[in-house]
């Protein structure tokens, strides 16, 4: 199986005070069928998925996932940053 996909996220790495407002820019080069996932990493390397993403925007509490299909882009967004959101933030796009 050969996969064409490419995906680049920006900024590769962000340091921010707490309160700051965040986001984090994903861009994608083939549709997506199945949507774009968000994740987190935390310190001791466990990766939760926050978002699976199809159409517009979802929220959950702080946390806003936006996706533009037509250009291939979605942007995750933090309001109000807390030190629980310490992370290594990733985008993903499956076919």
């Amino acid at each position: 199986v050969r996969c064409l996909q490419k995906v680049e996220q920006s900024p590769q790495s962000l340091r921010v005070q707490e309160g700051d407002n965040i986001a984090i820019n994903c861009s994608y080069t083939e549709n997506t069928s199945n949507g774009l996932q968000w994740f987190i990493q935390d310190s001791r390397g466990r990766i939760t998925s926050l978002f699976i993403v199809h159409l517009g925007m979802q929220e959950k509490g702080r946390l806003r996932v936006l996706i533009n299909t037509k250009d291939k882009h979605s942007s995750f967004h933090i309001i109000n940053s807390k030190t629980e959101d310490s992370g290594t933030y990733l985008c993903a796009a499956t076919n």
